[in-house]
This record gives structure tokens, sequence and C-alpha cells, in this order.
């Protein structure tokens, strides 16, 4: 270790290696770890996955989850062996049981797929669960899937929109654009606009994954011109006389706070088109548009109203 680390001395990996193979043929389940992990990387040696796979499977047979998780790995790829997909499962299942969160999302992607064993919905949304209650945000994804879609469980949206959040807020782009045309559509939750372009925007910003950039970029452009035909048809239907209707419509816009239907509203609502007089309601319509900021005209028109007249 102290080679490894250069404590008290130089760094040197050659020598760091020599020794945790001596305490490592002593039978030390760390060592045994830190020696598969120098032949993997090929840290005072040369890469060499034969050796590798020898070492992390004898301190995987001693229990220790870091090595039985590299031990499932290498079966999985073929490093060091033939592929074995079972054997990668078992591997696998011994670190999840003793909580690798990567190993538990690993389990959860094979019993989804089949490899190594028959698909198992259940089992598979047993292990994302597990992996995602640690934080790790494709898992928290997939069970957002799987409760989506009543993929080995019943179908439970409010779990899905839970679990879809939990990896936005990591950062996962996938997640970030699924909530954001959820709360868009008032999918499983009431309509929320500004967290639902919120969400959009964030996953737009991303660089790393250039088709999920251009599909937020599409739903945000989608939406502001959803969002003109739905103000127009609201106008429409108020130039026409029908008040009752266009105030229903210009409410809807109102609660996911857009600035000039909330002044629309309040203005209605002062003369009583469509409804009773109601300067109670009337001044709060106006006070949401005051409060605006991305429309500064229709903000310090309600400013104004809300001065003169209230």
């Amino acid at each position: 270790r102290m080679y490894s680390h250069g404590e008290g001395t130089a760094k040197d990996m050659v020598k760091a290696l020599h020794w945790f193979e001596k305490v490592a043929e002593q039978g030390n389940a760390k060592a045994q770890y830190n020696c598969g992990l120098m032949y993997y990387e090929g840290e005072g040696t040369k890469i060499d996955m034969v050796k590798a796979l020898y070492w992390y499977e004898k301190a995987a047979e001693q229990g220790h989850a870091d090595a039985q998780f590299k031990c499932g790995l290498m079966y999985y790829n073929g490093e060091g062996t033939a592929v074995a997909k079972t054997k990668a499962l078992h591997g696998l299942e011994k670190a999840a049981e003793q909580g690798v969160a990567e190993a538990q999302f690993n389990c959860g992607v094979m019993y989804s797929y089949g490899e190594g064993t028959a698909v198992d919905e259940a089992k598979a949304l047993c292990w994302h669960e597990k992996a995602a209650e640690q934080g790790y945000a494709e898992a928290q994804f997939n069970c957002g899937v799987m409760y989506d879609k009543g993929k080995g469980t019943a179908v439970d949206k409010a779990k899905a929109l839970y679990w879809y959040e939990k990896a936005a807020e990591q950062g996962y782009a996938q997640a970030q654009l699924v909530c954001g045309v959820m709360y868009y559509n008032g999918e499983y939750t009431t309509v929320g606009e500004a967290k639902a372009k919120a969400y959009v925007q964030k996953a737009a910003a991303q660089t790393k994954d250039k088709e999920i950039q251009e599909k937020a970029k599409e739903v945000l452009l989608y939406r502001e011109v959803e969002k003109l035909l739905e103000l127009s048809e609201a106008k429409e239907t108020y130039k026409s006389g029908d008040y009752e209707k266009a105030l229903s419509l210009f409410e809807t816009l109102a609660e996911q706070g857009r600035a000039e239907a909330q002044l629309l509203c309040g203005m209605m609502y002062s003369k009583g088109e469509g409804t009773a007089v109601d300067k109670t309601k009337a001044k709060a319509y106006f006070q949401k548009a005051a409060t605006q900021t991305e429309n500064k005209e229709i903000q310090e028109a309600a400013k104004k109203i809300l001065r003169e007249y209230f």
C-alpha cells in the first residue's frame, strides 16, 4: 500500500504489486482484490486479464463485494475468459446482495432482457429499485419506465413520475425530457408550464446525448407554437361573443402561468363577462400578471390597473 500511494517513499507500482501478491498469497482478500485491479489496469505490470480475473475470483470467494462485481463484469464481457452470462449474473447478484449499487443496476438489466437467466421483470424492478434508492440515476429512470408501462408491477403513474424526477434531478437528460413532456401534458400530475419548461430546457442544454438534446429543442419549439394557437383560440372565442367559453379557456391558460391570459381573466371578472362581476378574483389575476417577468408589457399593464383601480 505504501509503495502504491508513495507514502514514506517514492511511488513504485512494481514494488506495490510485488508486496500485494505476497499478502494475497496468504489469503488476504483486500490484497487479492488490489492485485486483480493492478493486472486489469496494467499498473506495475502489463495488462493481464487472466491474472486479473484469477485474483478477483480469489477475493470474491471470500465475500469481497467489489471483487464479486468485477468478476461479474469480466464474465459478462468475456475478459480473461469466455463470455458466460450465467456466471456473470451470479457474481453480480453476490455483489448486489452486499449493496453495490452498480451491481444491483446490472442485475436489473439482466433480468429485464433475460441475460444469463429467464426474463423476470419483477426481479428486474426489485434490483433497479434497490439501486435507485442509493441514488443510481439510470436505475431511477428505469424504475420510472417500469412503473409507467406496468413492467414487473401494476401500472403506477405516481411512482413513475417520482422516479423520473429523481433521475431528472441528477441531470439524467432523458428523464428531464420525459418529466417536461409529462408536466406539459398534465400526465399523472397537474399541468405545470413553468416546471415543464425548466425540465425540457435542462434536457436541451445537455451535450452528451445529441439525440435527446434535439428532441428537447423540438418539444420547446412545438410548445411555443401550441401556446400561440391556444391563446389565439381563446381570443377568437372572446371576439365571437361566447364569453363564458372564452373565460374558461383563458383561465386554463392562466393556471399555466400565461401572463396575457391572467390579465384578460382579470378584465373579464372586472367587467362581468362570462361570469358575475368578482373584484376579488379580478384582483388576484391582475396580481399574478403583475408578478410575471417574461412579458414586461403585460406586467406593467397589470401593475397600472392595480394602482388605479384597486
